[in-house]
C-alpha cells in the first residue's frame, strides 16, 4: 500500500510525512482489532524496515521478496523452538511465599 502511495503521489517528504504514520496507525489499528499484540511491534519494524530499505529501481518485487524473508525466518524459528524446547519452568510471576 504504501509503494502505491509513493508512486502515485511520488515520495516527497510531505507525503511520508503524512502517508507512513497513517498506515502504521491502520496496521496497529488491525493488528489490535485481531488480537494479535504480541505481534504489532514486529509487524511495524518489518513494515518500516521494508518500507525505508527500497532501492530506487525496485519496489514491489524487494518488498515481496523481503516479506518471504520475513516468513522463512518465522517458520525456521517456530522449528527451532519446536526441536529444542526451553529447559526452564516458567514463572507465573513474582509472588510473595
Amino acid at each position: 500500500m504504501a509503494i502505491f502511495i509513493f508512486q502515485q503521489f511520488g515520495d516527497g517528504d510531505l507525503v511520508q510525512l503524512i502517508a507512513i504514520p497513517l498506515l502504521v496507525t491502520g496496521m496497529i489499528w488491525l493488528l489490535s482489532t485481531a488480537h494479535c499484540y504480541e505481534g504489532t511491534v514486529g509487524a511495524c519494524a518489518t513494515f518500516l524496515t521494508i518500507l525505508f530499505m527500497i532501492p530506487d529501481n525496485q519496489s514491489y518485487t524487494y518488498a515481496l521478496a523481503r516479506v518471504v524473508d520475513s516468513f522463512i525466518g518465522m517458520f525456521v524459528a517456530f522449528g527451532m523452538n519446536i526441536a529444542l524446547p526451553c529447559k526452564y519452568k516458567k514463572l507465573d510471576g513474582f509472588k510473595d511465599k
